[in-house]
């Protein structure tokens, strides 16, 4: 069964990878990687950039652009646009925390991240679901946050959004639900209410491991 992180047709693309192109033996510490995940309009990348704005100058606090094969001018999220040709050879160099395809785009979290964990830094992004295991592998402090939202809510924030036509909202829509790996930490986030309330768990989430970084190293 095909999920919604599954795309196997788009014309010379790099077949689907999903995850990350290189595994650590001990994992990457004393930072923690903080994986945002959820359905296509949860508003996963509304609460990482309200929490982006709080820390904003604050130094052991990463919010990664994504690389993504899309136009520059899509304005629906804050990316480094790259081509087909730019996903290709990252991905064969292996120069990538993560890299994935999704809805006939390449999706990339950059190398610098490994980094910056090694450094102690906190690292957020979001990332695919099917990433989630390569995170737990690779890093000592892997937090998965879920964000959720019923399924109305859902159809009225892509119909809003205006990027996808009908019939791609349903098929979205359909494939919502997604088992994840075991994590063993993991936020639930119910995205109904006021954003400042839903990114506030956030934030509080990123204050907590930055503390705990600090205090209880690995």
């Amino acid at each position: 069964m095909r999920t919604d992180e599954e795309d196997f047709g788009t014309a010379g693309a790099t077949p689907a990878h999903f995850g990350a192109l290189k595994h650590y033996d001990p994992p990457l510490g004393p930072g923690a990687f903080v994986a945002v995940v959820g359905p296509s309009g949860s508003g996963k990348d509304t609460l990482i950039y309200r929490a982006r704005d709080w820390f904003s100058g604050r130094d052991g606090i990463v919010f990664p652009r994504r690389m993504v094969t899309r136009p520059p001018e899509d304005v629906n999220e804050d990316h480094i646009s790259i081509t087909e040709a730019d996903y290709n050879r990252i991905v064969e160099d292996k120069d990538a925390a993560l890299t994935w395809r999704a809805h006939g785009l390449g999706y990339i979290v950059p190398s610098d991240v490994d980094a910056a964990i090694t450094s102690g830094a906190i690292v957020v992004a979001n990332i695919s679901r099917m990433a989630v295991s390569d995170v737990i592998r690779n890093y000592a402090r892997a937090v998965v946050v879920v964000v959720t939202a019923p399924r109305e809510v859902l159809a009225e924030r892509l119909k809003a959004r205006g990027r996808e036509t009908p019939e791609e909202i349903a098929s979205r829509l359909d494939r919502a639900d997604y088992t994840l790996p075991p994590a063993p930490r993991m936020l639930m986030i119910d995205n109904v209410a006021s954003p400042a309330k839903s990114s506030a768990k956030l934030i509080n989430l990123i204050e907590r491991l930055h503390l705990e970084v600090e205090t209880m190293p690995l």
